[in-house]
């Protein structure tokens, strides 16, 4: 099967656009972006809570919000004008992602808002971690194996 023209270049923006996703969540973890941006964000409101969160932490969440959303908009735009594979693939991958997200940062708030004892912070820590590690492990793999030019 062969795709040309404009439909290959709708279909490959989809898959362009989750790139961009995985390459932001490269740099923002190399470079430490949302920790940065969130200190910035968290200095205007110097040491108030804010949700019961302190404001980098509230800083941070309201990057990663932010360039979330933009990524997912151009996700979600480029998936309504694609071919069932790609959508298929797209919900595979959201899926891993929102599995990701759990554990990479529901589990980090929980742990950062409500547990103080050592031992529980450390078993929360590998818990998230560890997560973390397995799920881009299975999106890695699932990735790999995907191959939308097989019949």
């Amino acid at each position: 099967r062969s795709l040309v023209g404009s439909e290959m270049c709708i279909r490959d923006s989809l898959y362009f656009c989750w790139s961009l996703l995985f390459g932001y969540f490269l740099v923002d973890d190399s470079l430490g972006v949302h920790e940065t941006l969130g200190y910035q964000i968290a200095t205007t409101f110097e040491s108030s809570q804010i949700f019961g969160m302190n404001s980098q932490t509230f800083g941070e969440l309201f990057v990663s919000g932010f360039f979330g959303l933009l990524f997912f908009i151009a996700i979600g735009v480029t998936y309504r004008s694609n071919e069932d594979e790609a959508k298929a693939f797209s919900r595979s991958i959201f899926v891993m992602l929102v599995v990701l997200i759990i554990f990479g940062i529901i589990i980090g708030l929980f742990q950062g808002i409500t547990v103080d004892h050592p031992i529980w912070q450390f078993l929360l820590s590998m818990i998230e971690e560890g997560g973390e590690l397995v799920v881009m492990s299975v999106m890695i793999w699932f990735v790999f194996r995907f191959n939308p030019e097989a019949e």
